[in-house]
């Protein structure tokens, strides 16, 4: 098989020329014929701009959003927008002089003065199938290659430009459109011949057919080295099970020691140690907490119980058929910052809901598997969870309901007179906080997406980890990225009692927490008019109930609030902002002073990532020139909110493509996300969603009047 450097510098057959035969066997989804051998859920569509992708993917029942993958990233097969299929997807593709993935719609890409290059060779492809490969990624997806000809191309895209719906058919010449059909057609040859599934429609209504050329032989770039000497003496070694050994399964009651050897331990025998020479590491089951009480879940969580007992800690979930290998570098960041130097794998965790599967990978040291026992490390997870909780209520001075009007009219006016004067906003031309909150160096920061008004989820976040305690101790500070009110569940969008709520627990919190818990200006921190979701215009209906419910003293309250709530999040290695930058050159002064300047205020609160149906969003360049506004360099993250995707997830690294541009959502129904710096790197962590409302004593029913 051919290595990508080597396809590059062979004669590239033309797009005309591309060699296809008819498929054999086939099938249908919804009419439409496929390949018998591809499967419903491998199938990704792609093309250039009017070859059909979206109506493809419509026809056949297809996942409704587009995806981005960006090929120059190493592992993008593990791409979470992988998770939906089948679905439609652009390429980020490598050209000469671009350090970055391009897609054929980018200003970079269709602006650039001359022809840019694309370089084969750059693309990273996935690492070749082998039986002792968990699982097989170049036969994991299908790639649905829509090539009508350019001529086809250009006619539809006339037609289209008509309707004013994607603005960048209009820029489109013919030439442009072979220039894409061209480079497509070259991505196609080299996934063909890189062992990946590959087809080709030439027409929309036409027949799916396979490429018919020779796979060159020769190695693969992918494989840019031999598999490491640890993965071929774990496939000897599985090679010699075989079937014919069977796991030992042991509920230990001393140490055992593992070298070279591997040990099931049922769920019941957890929690566990693990120790490798210095090492230690924690696996305990992880643990719901319901209204009858706490329940396991099936899922693991391996952590280093020092981080645990002293800061912020991260750690690593194993769901059902979830593995992780410590020492190999990939997620180690995340268990623990004290592993050795060395790069090679000690060991391997693997979890399949019933038992905990520990695999000593021939480590100098091995591997001690210590049962742990005692009250103070056997249910400490809820324990200290429920010891949150508590405390939470106790910060709330009482049961977490909607409070008096006369006592949260007096304790959100004091907090809106204490915004004017916070320490860690810059002082605006008029000597009051101005619109960035900067982060000193030292405290750790924990970052929470829109809630929507989801107390459980709120309430979930202060409860786990180490969280509220470091807050309470000075040494982190927890900011809400704005919408942190107004439900986004269509059946609740009118009922505003958990946004009048949330707005009583956030004042009360961050009174009782003075400069540890801080709100960033969202899109739904407003009575406007603009403000409108699924039909009802959420603005007005707040407004409404408000008014109603609090009377107009404590709705100038809480107006005043909202207008002195931060935009901008600086940290020393981060910035962060509830929907995006703006689209246009901004400095740092102008951030501070941002009450003088309305349309960056709406920006900032407002904007989405440019995209094919959106391309009137910010860019990758805006993400860049607002980093620089802050002063940070490009590799810090800047981390928004306001636009979680529709695949149902909590967490988006690089979005759209743009490396260190993340982002999170805490309002799920099934998980909630902060970002929080884990072994001096801003981290993602997610925790399943609670119903801790209905926890004993968390709430009441009674109402404030």
């Amino acid at each position: 098989m051919a290595s990508s450097s080597e396809l590059a510098g062979q004669p590239q057959k033309t797009p005309g020329n591309l060699k296809l035969r008819e498929v054999d066997a086939l099938h249908s989804f919804r009419g439409i014929p496929y390949p018998a051998r591809v499967e419903f859920r491998q199938l990704l569509v792609t093309g250039p701009p009017g070859s059909g992708k979206t109506t493809q993917v419509q026809a056949i029942g297809g996942w409704p959003e587009e995806g981005y993958l960006d090929l120059t990233l190493p592992s993008w097969w593990r791409s979470r927008v992988l998770a939906f299929r089948p679905r439609e997807v652009h390429f980020g593709l490598p050209f000469k002089g671009c350090s970055q993935g391009l897609t054929l719609f980018e200003d970079a890409w269709m602006r650039a003065t001359e022809r840019l290059q694309l370089q084969l060779e750059r693309i990273c492809l996935p690492p070749a199938d082998a039986w002792w490969r968990l699982l097989k990624w170049r036969s994991r997806y299908a790639f649905e290659f829509l090539l009508p000809s350019a001529a086809t191309l250009f006619s539809r895209l006339q037609e289209r430009a008509k309707l004013q719906s994607h603005p960048i058919d209009s820029e489109l010449t013919l030439e442009r459109l072979r220039e894409q059909r061209s480079i497509h057609v070259a991505v196609a040859r080299l996934f063909h011949h890189s062992g990946l599934v590959v087809f080709v429609r030439e027409a929309l209504d036409g027949m799916p057919k396979w490429i018919d050329e020779d796979v060159v032989a020769g190695l693969a770039p992918w494989e840019s080295a031999p598999p490491h000497a640890l993965e071929e003496r774990l496939a000897r070694r599985w090679e010699k099970l075989g079937g014919r050994e069977t796991l030992p399964v042991v509920e230990p009651t001393e140490p055992i020691r593992l070298a070279g050897s591997r040990l099931g331990i049922p769920h019941k025998a957890l929690p566990v140690e693990l120790r490798s020479g210095q090492q230690r590491l924690e696996v305990q089951p992880e643990v719901f907490l319901h209204v009858d009480g706490h329940r396991a879940s099936g899922s693991v969580l391996v952590f280093d119980p020092e981080d645990y007992e002293k800061r912020i800690y991260g750690f690593v979930r194993l769901d059902t058929e979830g593995r992780t290998r410590i020492g190999s570098g990939q997620e180690d960041r995340f268990v623990t910052s004290r592993l050795p130097r060395e790069r090679t794998s000690r060991l391997e965790i693997a979890n399949d809901g019933k038992l905990l599967k520990v695999t000593d990978l021939e480590s100098p040291s091995g591997t001690e598997v210590i049962p742990l026992r005692s009250p103070d490390r056997s249910d400490r997870l809820v324990r200290d969870r429920l010891r949150s909780l508590s405390r939470i209520r106790d910060l709330y001075g009482g049961p977490i309901r909607v409070l008096d009007t006369r006592e949260v009219l007096d304790s959100l006016s004091k907090l809106a007179d204490s915004m004017e004067n916070d320490p860690w906003r810059p002082q605006d031309r008029r000597g009051k906080a101005g619109g960035i909150l900067e982060v000193p160096a030292g405290i750790v920061p924990i970052l929470v997406g829109d809630l929507h008004a989801t107390i459980d989820n709120f309430l979930t976040i202060l409860s786990q980890n180490k969280f509220l305690e470091e807050l309470e101790r000075g040494k982190a500070v927890m900011i809400l990225l704005g919408d942190a009110i107004h439900s986004d569940d269509d059946r609740r969008l009118e009922n505003m009692e958990s946004s009048l709520l949330m707005t009583d627990l956030i004042s009360k919190l961050m009174l009782a927490l003075p400069g540890r818990l801080h709100y960033v200006r969202g899109t739904h921190e407003s009575f406007s008019y603009e403000l409108s979701k699924g039909g009802v215009p959420q603005g007005q209906v707040w407004k409404r109930q408000v008014l109603e419910r609090r009377g107009e003293a404590y709705f100038e309250v809480l107006q005043r609030f909202y207008e002195r709530l931060p935009y901008v999040v600086r940290g020393v290695d981060f910035a962060a902002c509830h929907a995006g930058p703006p689209i246009e050159h901004v400095s740092r002064r102008e951030l501070v002073d941002i009450t003088r300047y309305p349309r960056l205020r709406h920006q900032i609160t407002w904007n989405r990532l440019r995209t094919l149906n959106n391309p009137t969003g910010y860019s990758k360049g805006d993400v860049a020139a607002f980093k620089k506004a802050l002063g940070l360099p490009r590799t810090a993250p800047l981390i928004v909110a306001h636009s979680p995707r529709q695949d149902g997830g909590t967490v988006w690294m690089d979005l759209g493509g743009i490396k260190a541009h993340h982002l999170i959502f805490s309002g799920g129904s099934s998980e909630v996300a902060v970002f929080t710096r884990i072994g001096g790197e801003m981290t993602p962590l997610v925790y399943p969603s609670e119903p801790l409302m209905a926890w004993p004593g968390m709430s009441s029913l009674s109402r404030g009047k």
